[in-house]
């Protein structure tokens, strides 16, 4: 028979391994979208193959639109193989595979996939593929935030005749220079009304036309906001939860020219994002 501490000693022992692999592992998120600015519908499949060959089956539809946040896929520490393949009566058939790697101390990785169709009579010298389709895959892997890298809630900066509340202050005091999600001299992000556990998301605007402004280097501050203009006029009271994604490079969102053909361009961007989380409450 098994002792009484002996069993408290087993269930601690399973309690510790259980804990390791769950910390090991990472949630998927995965979007899709087709443009409409094709006129007939597009047939794809998309695949997520594991390190051990499972086959994670993202999508497979003709319907233009498509999220998908799954507890039942969890990624772990290896090499991963996204395959994507579009298929149109109008336009041709093609596929690509590409690999990326997980090493387990992800907060999340999210997959975009998407397709457009417009004509850009400059991009190649061949006129063929000048018309082809274009497709965009943007694998991000987001990871916890230098503790060095400190946020906080500025409730003492006002809105003002174009910008708007809520601010914050970042100030990096790690050896890092730090690049903007969208831009690499602006941190926006997003925000979030925290009611028991439930969150309500606030998108701000997103203008890509501001003028350059340096990325946030070592042993200096800056302002992050809502988007690239904030939401609120005054902030109305309420528990808030903002959170702002910052890069170590100034490469955008990673994307590069990866495979083209006659039927579709590919574009493939591998990106890591550290995230940055102020919680604050309004009275």
């Amino acid at each position: 028979m098994i002792s009484k501490i002996n069993l408290i000693n087993i269930i601690f022992f399973c309690c510790i391994i259980n804990s390791f692999a769950v910390m090991g592992q990472n949630e998927l998120l995965f979007y899709y979208k087709v443009n409409n600015s094709f006129k007939n519908s597009i047939a794809s499949q998309i695949d997520l193959i594991s390190p051990t060959g499972k086959i994670h089956s993202l999508y497979n539809d003709t319907i233009r639109e498509f999220d998908l946040k799954s507890n039942d896929i969890l990624l772990e520490a290896g090499k991963y193989k996204l395959f994507v393949s579009f298929k149109s009566e109008r336009y041709g058939n093609d596929s690509v595979f590409r690999e990326f790697s997980i090493n387990g101390h992800e907060l999340n990785t999210t997959i975009s996939v998407s397709f457009s169709y417009n004509r850009n009579e400059g991009y190649n010298h061949n006129k063929q593929i000048n018309m082809a389709p274009h497709s965009h895959i943007r694998i991000q892997k987001i990871y916890n935030a230098d503790p060095a890298i400190k946020i906080s809630y500025a409730p003492n900066i006002r809105s003002s005749e174009y910008y708007r509340e809520p601010f914050f202050l970042v100030q990096n005091n790690s050896k890092d220079t730090i690049y903007g999600d969208f831009d690499p001299g602006y941190l926006w992000g997003t925000l979030s009304y925290v009611d028991q556990n439930k969150s309500y998301l606030l998108q701000g605007t997103v203008d890509g036309n501001f003028a350059y402004h340096p990325p946030l280097y070592p042993d200096s501050t800056t302002i992050a906001s809502v988007g690239s203009f904030g939401v609120f006029h005054k902030m109305p009271p309420n528990k808030y939860r903002f959170e702002v994604k910052y890069a170590l490079n100034d490469s955008g969102n990673g994307i590069q020219l990866y495979k083209e053909s006659n039927n579709l361009v590919w574009w493939v961007g591998i990106k890591e994002f550290y995230l940055l989380t102020c919680y604050f409450e309004v009275k």
